[in-house]
């Protein structure tokens, strides 16, 4: 392939225009091969790489990145506006072609922006490194650029833009101008006057290109903008005569100002002012009116209260520079400042010299991105642990940053694992949150470090709200649980796994999702797939803990619209336990009765229902569970008191469906009843709660024996198990989760009795749920999203004090 590498002398004219005659010709003989139609589009042999950069608004405003590229690009084309950044760029790089050739007279502006783009695009074509330079950012009002990107990006190309200091980014520094106070409008002008574009006075108005009114060409002398006077007309009925209008023009040298003139509409129809209105100048307006909030969208916010007042701005613009009581407020609190134990101080780390390589050399970056574990690996600049070689290599920003933290990160691999165990042992989360939150914050840290001690783990808690984030990105299992949209009738169950994202399952109105897939804190999955609708959603967390989704779903025949967009929140269900979790008998000491029994109601199993039971007679008053303890008519009962007894219960009795978790074997029928029963460990047992050992006969039962713990179903109220099953003289165990089906019948009785507060349409899908998975061995949805729900939140609130 030709190629001209940067010469030792600066470049004639004789030899710039060779090249771009050669160059013409070659563009001009590629016509025949290049297509929008995809079906005639052809793979590329070699694949080429263009990247557009911008050369920033002052002379020579590029990065060390950008002039590295440049340095290594196979070819490279600028459109720069002042002469010092023509001057630096041919004088490291000769070969470079100016893109001003292509500008005329005589020539349409648009014309000349196609010619740009298969300029550039001729060497990428032929597989080569691209560089083409802009001034400015090579996104803002360039319409070549992006036309390029796209069009080598069809082709099958790789192309990038690296964004750079625009007139936008300037004009709001020189002119004190905060885009998001109270929000900004841009418009190109003549753009703006042909579309009859709607001016909101309200907010900052920025317009583009107002010295060329209506001009199509390119005028090398100067536009005349004839036109000019057609924009302030306009510009006047929105605002009046009188309104100010800054003429503003970035600085393009050091040492010299930027162009801030102050005009109106009137001062600017006088011929010597409109004089100093050219081709790169931007007007600037700033609000006239004050915007009211909308009293609705504050309600739905939850930013008011129904029927509470709201203030009317006086003023278009915050007042940003006075001292009220709110201001004041600053000194006092400086008064008691101390630097909070939550700051991090940043340490000098390999991760971060690292990163820094990646802003320095373009070349690591580029191989960074095509292989980062290998350029990780072996990058041997400085030595890094095997923890920061794990993050850096994930290429997601999150684990960079948790990397270049550096805080003791090599202790840091037993992270995922304490982490682990918080989510899934509400027990001892709830034990440790109680500890901290009795602590002071100086003590916090310390019990923190003892339990993980405790547990044999060495772990840096400074980072370990960083690390819980990145667990909330990566894994769904935090995330189980049940979030509905009650406004759209929408509910999607998430049970996740800590084993293998494989395993994960999502459930859309009683329906289980196939193929979903959860990255970086986002759940997609496909129509495509055979499901019903496709949906993104977005996982996220309150400043309390609270979980919620947000995204949108939306049908297979139909596309995503604004109006599939939704936020499905976390259904809060009692942090008390469901009376199913309570099922078996209770001593009431000091109450004026003796035995309290829970259990599921069996004279009708096509209607099951849980039952208390005082003394063997039904009890009618209603029964209040608490944290540890269960009231009935004022006597208080603690779960403690629970009865341990070797008497197999008549609910546990059945014929279960049970799945083997390790294995892909089919489903097994186990039946359990007390001639096939023992206990297991009557001291593990507890309220809710069975452990049995069991044995089957039968020559057609491959597995002989079992250890299984009992519960029953709070949604179902159908007996579940979990445990091993061995087979005949062989030690090797299956771990199996099983449970007694529901019927048809009882699963419509079921629906039709919601409860848990939950909507009717809502409980009618977990039942769904339930009971479809109690014919496959049953998911321990309830447990598992009580659980998680609950120390989820406790995590965030600890991670708070740390």
């Amino acid at each position: 392939m030709e190629s001209y590498p940067p010469a030792k002398v600066f470049p004639t004219r004789q030899d710039h225009d060779s090249r771009w005659r050669s160059l013409a010709r070659g563009v001009a003989e590629n016509s025949q091969h290049v297509s929008d139609d995809p079906a005639v589009i052809r793979k590329p042999e070699k694949i080429g790489d263009l990247t557009i950069i911008g050369s920033g608004i002052e002379a020579v405003g590029f990065t060390s990145v950008d002039e590295s590229l440049i340095k290594r690009a196979d070819y490279v084309f600028f459109c720069v506006a002042d002469p010092a950044t023509s001057v630096w760029i041919k004088s490291i790089r000769p070969d470079a072609y100016d893109l001003y050739v292509l500008y005329d007279d005589s020539k349409l502006r648009y014309l000349t922006y196609i010619q740009m783009s298969e300029a550039i695009l001729h060497y990428v074509r032929r597989g080569a490194k691209v560089v083409a330079i802009y001034y400015g950012h090579p996104g803002v009002f360039v319409f070549s650029t992006h036309r390029a990107v796209q069009i080598a990006r069809r082709e099958g190309h790789k192309a990038v833009m690296r964004a750079n200091v625009s007139a936008l980014d300037t004009l709001c520094a020189d002119l004190g101008v905060d885009p998001s106070q109270p929000g900004m409008q841009t418009f190109e002008a003549t753009d703006m006057l042909i579309r009859q574009r709607q001016i909101d006075t309200g907010l900052h108005l920025i317009l583009w290109q107002v010295g060329l009114i209506g001009e199509l060409g390119y005028r090398r002398q100067g536009y005349l903008n004839n036109s000019f006077s057609v924009l302030l007309d306009y510009i006047e009925e929105a605002y009046g005569s009188d309104y100010p209008i800054v003429n503003y023009i970035g600085s393009r040298y050091p040492g010299i100002d930027p162009t801030k003139d102050q005009h109106t509409v009137s001062s600017l129809r006088v011929p010597e002012a409109q004089s100093t209105v050219t081709g790169i100048s931007t007007f600037y307006i700033p609000p006239k009116r004050p915007s009211g909030a909308d009293r609705t969208m504050l309600e739905k916010l939850g930013l008011i209260k129904p029927g509470q007042s709201v203030r009317t701005s006086q003023q278009p613009l915050r007042e940003m520079s006075r001292y009220g009581p709110r201001e004041m407020k600053a000194f006092e609190d400086f008064s008691r400042f101390k630097v909070p134990p939550s700051y991090h101080w940043q340490d000098d780390t390999p991760a971060a010299h690292f990163i820094l390589a990646l802003r320095n050399d373009a070349d690591l970056c580029s191989r960074y991105v095509e292989d980062p574990s290998k350029v990780v690996s072996s990058w041997g600049h400085e030595k890094l642990s095997s923890r920061e070689k794990d993050l850096l290599s994930r290429r997601d920003a999150g684990a960079m940053q948790l990397a270049a933290k550096g805080s003791s990160v090599k202790t840091n691999s037993d992270a995922e694992l304490i982490l682990r165990k918080l989510i899934t042992k509400r027990s001892r989360t709830r034990a440790l949150f109680r500890s901290t939150q009795n602590a002071s914050n100086g003590d916090v840290r310390c019990i923190l470090d003892s339990w993980s001690r405790d547990c044999g783990y060495s772990v840096d808690w400074d980072i370990m709200p960083a690390e819980f984030g990145m667990l909330l990105r990566e894994k769904l299992y935090p995330w189980t649980g049940y979030y509905l949209s009650r406004r759209l009738r929408i509910g999607v169950y998430i049970l996740g796994s800590f084993r293998e994202n494989a395993r994960n399952q999502i459930f859309l109105n009683g329906r289980e999702i196939n193929e979903v897939y959860y990255s970086k804190g986002t759940l997609r999955w496909s129509a495509d797939d055979g499901n019903t609708h496709s949906g993104f959603l977005r996982t996220q967390i309150s400043t309390n803990g609270v979980r919620k989704l947000v995204g949108a779903v939306w049908s297979a025949d139909d596309r995503l619209e604004d109006r599939y967009r939704l936020s499905l929140n976390e259904y809060i269900i009692p942090a008390s336990l469901p009376l199913a979790g309570l099922a078996g008998s209770y001593q009431a000491v000091g109450a004026p009765y003796g035995i309290v029994t829970i259990s599921p109601d069996l004279t009708d199993s096509s209607s099951p229902k849980m039952r208390v039971y005082v003394d063997g007679k039904t009890l009618e008053s209603p029964i209040r569970v608490g944290a540890s303890t269960f009231d009935i008519d004022g006597f208080r009962i603690p779960f403690e008191s629970f009865r341990k007894t070797s008497d197999f219960p008549k609910y546990f009795e059945g014929i279960y469906v049970a799945k083997c978790l390790n294995k892909s074997e089919g489903l097994l029928n186990l039946t359990l009843n007390p001639n096939t029963i023992k206990p297991l460990d009557e001291s593990a047992a507890g309220m809710g709660r069975q452990r049995v050992s069991t044995t089957w006969t039968g020559k057609d039962q491959e597995y002989c024996r079992g250890d299984m713990t009992l519960m029953i179903d709070p949604i179902t109220l159908h007996p579940m198990m979990f445990g091993k099953v061995y087979k005949d003289g062989n030690s090797e165990s299956t771990p199996v989760t099983g449970m007694v089906p529901v019927s048809r019948f009882t699963e419509e009785k079921l629906k039709s009795e919601p409860h848990a507060g939950m909507p009717d349409w809502a409980w009618s899908h977990l039942v769904e749920i339930a009971c479809t998975a109690s014919r496959r061995g049953g998911l321990f949805l309830w447990h598992n999203w009580q659980n998680t729900s609950a120390t989820v939140q406790m995590i965030h609130r600890m991670f708070e004090e740390v």
